[in-house]
Order: structure tokens, then sequence, then C-alpha cells
């Protein structure tokens, strides 16, 4: 089952720190975000700082390569504005 809006719950399950720090995703967690064994976590600060966020690396990737490549549209778009208004001028 994929995620949407309508579907995702408000949270999964409460889970317990172990004494080496580990945690249990529970499997209906990792059922509908589709974890399995050997998938690498990266481990993110929350917003506020009062907890943790956890993002498939490959998830991470692709998000750095879609922010760099709109980062290089708006760099491109501004070149063009301001020489546009340089002409202008």
């Amino acid at each position: 089952m994929k995620l949407t809006d309508e579907n995702r719950p408000d949270f999964f399950s409460i889970t317990t720190i172990g004494e080496r720090g580990q945690v249990v995703i529970p499997k209906d967690a990792r059922q509908a975000l589709k974890l399995s064994p050997g998938d690498k976590l990266v481990v993110l600060p929350s917003k506020h700082g009062n907890g943790i966020l956890f993002m498939k690396e490959e998830n991470i990737k692709k998000l750095a390569q879609e922010m760099s490549e709109r980062a290089e549209q708006i760099t491109q778009k501004s070149k063009l504005l301001q020489e546009k208004l340089n002409k202008a001028n």
C-alpha cells in the first residue's frame, strides 16, 4: 500500500530504545514505508529539535539531486533576468 495524504496514519506505534541505542521499527511502519533489511536510513533532527526523523538514504540522495537541479534553474533564470534588466537600462 502506497502512503498518501488520505491513508497516512498519524503514527504507527511506540517503540523503545534498547541498551545499545537500537530502535525497532514496527512491522506495519516497515511495510507501509517499504523498508527492508539492509536499507540505510539517514537520521535527522526534527524541525524544532525535539525529536528525530529517519529517511531512506536513497530518498535523501534524490531530494538533494532535485534541489541541486532546481537551484541551477533558479540561477539560470536569475542570470537571464539580470541581463534583461541591464539591457533595459
